[in-house]
């Protein structure tokens, strides 16, 4: 007898988000890296590549939408700061934004004498727990960004359920409602 696609275990995989354009295929491949990555600086790029696909879809990049976005988002959902363990103190008149920009993102990215100040080294404790710490915030802002930016929240119309069709074996993911 056949077994049926529902129940404990099966959950994950009844459901696809439907990806309709390049950019939520970026993301999600973005995402799936960050998630997989064993590096937390390699996380962080993920994240950042990820919130800097909104300022393409906004027009031409720049670090400037990306830096906005963040603190704008952090504005309206002020438990991000609480929930990710984030000291705003650390911030020395920096908004969230600027300081994920310049102490985590340049950081990792460049590695130039004129930018030395904000020099993470890989070997060090307090740079991976400043990162750590860095990533649980990206996540989240990651995780409103996915549902409100790219439309994937948790809605039937926007998934793909995994569906048995009549007479065939092997189950398709189609739009809809599941079975």
């Amino acid at each position: 007898m056949p077994r049926k696609f529902s129940g404990r275990g099966f959950s994950d995989i009844l459901k696809i988000p439907n990806i309709d354009t390049e950019n939520k295929a970026r993301v999600l491949s973005f995402f799936r890296e960050a998630k997989a990555a064993s590096s937390p600086y390699y996380e962080f790029l993920c994240y950042w590549k990820i919130l800097e696909i909104y300022g393409e879809k906004k027009g031409k990049w720049s670090s400037n939408k990306t830096k906005n976005w963040i603190n704008d988002t952090i504005k309206r959902n002020k438990w991000i700061i609480k929930h990710s363990h984030f000291q705003e103190e650390k911030l020395e008149n920096e908004t969230v934004g600027e300081y994920l920009n310049k102490t985590c993102r340049v950081a990792i990215a460049h590695t130039m004498p004129s930018i030395r100040k904000y020099e993470l080294k890989p070997d060090s404790g307090e740079s991976v727990m400043k990162v750590n710490v860095a990533n649980r915030v990206m996540e989240l802002l990651v995780g409103i960004f996915i549902k409100k930016e790219l439309d994937l929240q948790d809605e039937s119309a926007n998934y793909l359920f995994l569906k048995k069709k009549k007479g065939k074996v092997i189950p398709v993911f189609e739009p809809g409602l599941k079975i």
